[in-house]
């Protein structure tokens, strides 16, 4: 009996409660079409609004951020690039540095006795013809023509040919027509060898002259022998009574930086 009585209890319970709900849903239903009409469009109108405000919220932060972002990686590009730059201006500041301390050096260990000028070549062979220099003193540094021009303290290349107020010419002993007085080691007396152009000369030498090859060839100017080249080649024949001798110049002309200028005495022909 008490069990039936819960259970019609609970049934009614269940019951009134929806009954009450459907009963609160029709009412909110004519509040909102008969009594506030606008109520539920301004209540969905207004939510509505705050989420399209917070949406646009968080698009302008996201955008920002990407701004930011975007702005952060153009400073920190620009900052790197400038950091190159400078690295590799410090770079090309040492090795300019170090060419000159070489530069330095060479004239230093090269430069053959107080008096001599050094003398840096603005063209060289093939840019010039026959075995021509240009060098960057002159007149105002008291060159004079036929000045002897050097590459050592042994080592003669030639001379001075026509003086300008800053530059000057040089022709050297290869140069085709140049005749200089020699003498070869181990051998008497002097011969005439002639320029050839390329570096080279040639001497005619009796034939009855044992000539050796790789033998330094020199001449004297200043009551000193100067070195101008080493046998290269010795060509005889049979029709004649000399054989050529031909003489290389003992530095490379075609890649000649630094000479050394000084009073020569004229020893050409």
């Amino acid at each position: 009996m008490k069990m039936n009585y819960r259970q019609q209890h609970k049934k009614g319970g269940k019951e009134r409660f929806v009954i009450a709900t459907i009963f609160l849903i029709l009412f909110i239903i004519y509040i909102t079409h008969f009594v506030f009409p606008a109520l539920l469009p301004n209540v969905a109108h207004s939510f509505s609004r705050y989420v399209w405000i917070g949406s646009q919220y968080v698009e302008d932060v996201a955008s920002f951020s990407t701004f930011r972002n975007k702005k952060d990686l153009i400073e920190e590009n620009k900052e790197l690039k400038d950091r190159l730059n400078e690295a590799y201006a410090r770079l090309v500041s040492q090795d300019v540095i170090l060419e000159e301390v070489r530069e330095l050096r060479d004239v230093l260990e090269l430069r053959p006795f107080p008096g001599f000028l050094s003398a840096t070549v603005l063209s060289r062979p093939p840019r010039t013809p026959y075995d021509i220099l240009i060098i960057d003193i002159g007149r105002s540094k008291d060159i004079f023509k036929n000045d002897l021009v050097l590459a050592g303290e042994f080592i003669a290349l030639g001379k001075i040919e026509e003086v300008f107020n800053r530059t000057s010419s040089v022709s050297l002993f290869s140069t085709p027509g140049i005749k200089t007085e020699v003498f070869f080691e181990g051998i008497d007396g002097t011969f005439i060898a002639e320029g050839r152009g390329g570096g080279a000369l040639r001497a005619l030498i009796p034939q009855d002259i044992d000539i050796t090859s790789s033998s330094d060839v020199s001449t004297l100017s200043s009551s000193r022998n100067y070195l101008i080249g080493k046998v290269a080649e010795v060509v005889t024949s049979e029709t004649s009574p000399f054989q050529s001798v031909y003489i290389k110049t003992p530095v490379d002309i075609f890649n000649l930086r630094r000479v050394f200028v000084t009073d020569g005495d004229n020893i050409y022909e």
